[in-house]
Formats: structure tokens, C-alpha cells, sequence
């Protein structure tokens, strides 16, 4: 779900390889962003996927810097599941086991990273503070609960995409099996 904003054509280009994906919201006519799409409403994607039997989904928000994903046994997973497996992921022995996120970020999310040997800061709402911790503590990544996701070595601000080609590594990792891990 592109949420017929800035990834209606990004998105398509990004993803032509993959040739099961269906895009939905990505004709943008101006007036069109974040109208009852994308993000914002990731029921809709989530209803889709489980009407056309797919197994998973992504909505962006209009500006492309938040993607939520749904799974259509799973429903719609919680983006601090998604921290702990991309950290994970993305570290190595020469990465900082730092994480970044908010305030706001349940406490499963402090408690299964420590488990795994990371550290959590939390910051102020909004992505300028996650960006500059995660940039300042030389944390492997930083996220909003919301679906904003910063790669630092990636990216320079929050970015859906990136964060779909992570979604798409642990599905390659995983395959079947994600779905256990997001427990």
C-alpha cells in the first residue's frame, strides 16, 4: 500500500524483481495521500492480504519514511518485533549492540534486547531525536514504534524501504518460520 505518496512509483522500481507483489494506492492525483491508506490504515492492507491469500503486507505513509507489516496469519506486527529481529540481523562483530527508539516503546521491547545482549536508549518522541541518538551512540539502529526505522550505515533518515528490504532479508532468513520468531 503506497498510501499514493512519494514510494506510488519508488516502490514499484524498488520491488520489479519481486513479481507476486501487488501495488495498491499508487496513483497520487495531489489530494489523494494518506486517504484512508496506507499507514495510517494498515487494517485495510492486512484485509486484503488475508482476502487474496497472500502472506504478507506493507503500508507506507505518504512521505515513505514509516512502513507497517502485517502477516496474514500474524495480523498486523508490532514494529518493536521487527527492532529486535533487524538488530539482530543487521549486527556484527563490529557493530555497537545499541539500539535506539522513544519513550514510548512497550517495555518487551527493553527486556527481549537485553536478553540478546543489547542496550536501549530511549529518546524524546520524534524522529530528529532517534536519528541523532543512533547517529551520536553509533547504534545499529534506531526506530519509532509507529513504523519509522533509521538504518544509519543505509540511510540518512527514516526510510520505509530500507526497511522492507530488512523485512525481506528475515523473510530469506526464515522463511516460514518468521512467524515463530515474532513471538
Amino acid at each position: 500500500d503506497c498510501s499514493n505518496g512519494a514510494y506510488s512509483k519508488i516502490a514499484k522500481l524498488a520491488l520489479n524483481n519481486y513479481k507476486t507483489v501487488q501495488f495498491i494506492n499508487d496513483k497520487p492525483n495531489g489530494t489523494n495521500i494518506n486517504y484512508r491508506c496506507g499507514a495510517l490504515e494498515p487494517e485495510n492492507i492486512l484485509n486484503l492480504v488475508r482476502k487474496q491469500n497472500y502472506d504478507y503486507g506493507i503500508a507506507f505513509d505518504g512521505d515513505g519514511d514509516r512502513a507497517i507489516f502485517v502477516g496474514s496469519k500474524y495480523g498486523i506486527i508490532e514494529t518493536e518485533k521487527l527492532i529486535v529481529l533487524f538488530s539482530e540481523m543487521l549486527h556484527n562483530e563490529n557493530s555497537n549492540k545499541t539500539v535506539v527508539s522513544t519513550e514510548i516503546c512497550n517495555k518487551g521491547l527493553e527486556k527481549n534486547l537485553e536478553k540478546l545482549g543489547y542496550k536501549l536508549i530511549q529518546t524524546e518522541v520524534g524522529d530528529k531525536y532517534v536519528v541523532n541518538s543512533t547517529l551520536k551512540n553509533d547504534a545499529i539502529l534506531g526506530a519509532e514504534p509507529s513504523g519509522h526505522y533509521f538504518s544509519p550505515k543505509k540511510s540518512k533518515s527514516m526510510d520505509g524501504l530500507i526497511a522492507v528490504f530488512h523485512f525481506l532479508e528475515l523473510l530469506h532468513i526464515y522463511g516460514d518460520e518468521l512467524k515463530k520468531h515474532l513471538k
